[in-house]
């Protein structure tokens, strides 16, 4: 559970230079790649990596599996069920009681998961994330991160031969 707030973390990492190699653990930091992929590209040639964006997956998930089915050899044909969204969220749960229970239970509900079964992990999750109130990003914190991304979603855009513009709006 983070306690700072979105402003203290952007303040705290850029503290500590928001482009590194290893981003592990970090919020701001993890959002700038493209170095990263240069360095893969100076060691592997192009076409041995496949590179998708989230809003790939997001838009149309069984278009960019079939395509690493048949980039790693797969039978692309093979029959795909996308319709489960695992790991979905859509805000932070409402119930004050309830948010602080599901957060504290995590370590506990880890540690018993393998014996407690899918459908029994699944209604409960159902229950809980029912009554979510989304959250909304101030509109001066988005501003300051498109900025601080502008010239990383340029570079990453031009690298992947993408237009990428949308992400600076």
């Amino acid at each position: 559970l983070e306690h700072r707030s979105l402003p203290e973390i952007i303040d705290e990492e850029l503290a500590d230079g928001a482009v590194r190699d290893i981003s592990f653990g970090t919020y701001i930091a993890s959002g700038f790649v493209t170095h990263v992929l240069h360095t893969y590209l100076a060691a592997f040639p192009r076409e041995q990596l496949r590179l998708h964006l989230f809003d790939d997956l997001a838009r149309d998930p069984e278009a960019v599996i079939r395509d690493i089915f048949a980039f790693v050899g797969v039978d692309p044909s093979v029959p795909l069920d996308v319709s489960e969204r695992h790991n979905s969220s859509g805000g932070t749960i409402a119930n004050p009681v309830l948010r602080a229970a599901w957060t504290r239970s995590a370590l506990v509900r880890a540690r018993v998961r393998r014996f407690v079964p899918k459908a029994a992990r699944d209604a409960t999750f159902s229950v809980v994330s029912r009554n979510l109130v989304p959250l909304r990003l101030d509109p001066a914190v988005r501003a300051r991160l498109v900025e601080l991304y502008r010239d990383e979603v340029t570079s990453l855009g031009e690298l992947l031969g993408r237009d990428l513009s949308g992400w600076q709006r």
